[in-house]
């Protein structure tokens, strides 16, 4: 899952190109943690606007949702460096007795769990994502 694009111009062809950034261009090369959670937001977002199911009933998108949500759901995905900060390791400048999860990533969290009840089919591994899903929330 990339974490942003990025588009070249080549100057020659004067042609774009898309090139995905698995954090290559991040602060210490890793990827954000909330590129997948926005994913699946986005999808969600654009299924409820258009009404258009083609996309998400694609097999890849369905396997990439469930390889989100399993990785998301493992036992000890939430204690990843990337979720945890902390004291005084955000970009405000001064100490704000901020330690563990984020606000913005438990929103995040929360909002693809919820989008993805949604657009996940209920076949027999849309199910299993489904019941972990429940498990997690309660």
């Amino acid at each position: 899952m990339s974490a942003s694009l990025k588009v070249l111009l080549d100057p020659i062809c004067r042609t774009n190109s898309i090139i995905a950034d698995f954090g290559e261009s991040a602060i210490g090369r890793v990827a954000l943690v909330d590129s997948r959670f926005w994913w699946i937001i986005l999808l969600r977002a654009y299924t409820k606007c258009t009404g258009d199911l083609s996309l998400v009933e694609i097999l890849e998108c369905q396997k990439g949702m469930r390889l989100i949500l399993t990785l998301c759901l493992l036992e000890g995905f939430d204690t990843s460096p990337t979720i945890l900060y902390g004291d005084g390791c955000s970009m405000i400048n001064r100490r704000m007795d901020m330690y563990g999860y984020s606000i913005e990533i438990q929103a995040f969290f929360f909002m693809a769990l919820r989008s993805t009840l949604s657009l996940l089919k209920h076949d027999t591994e849309g199910k299993e994502c489904i019941k972990y899903i429940y498990i997690f929330v309660k």
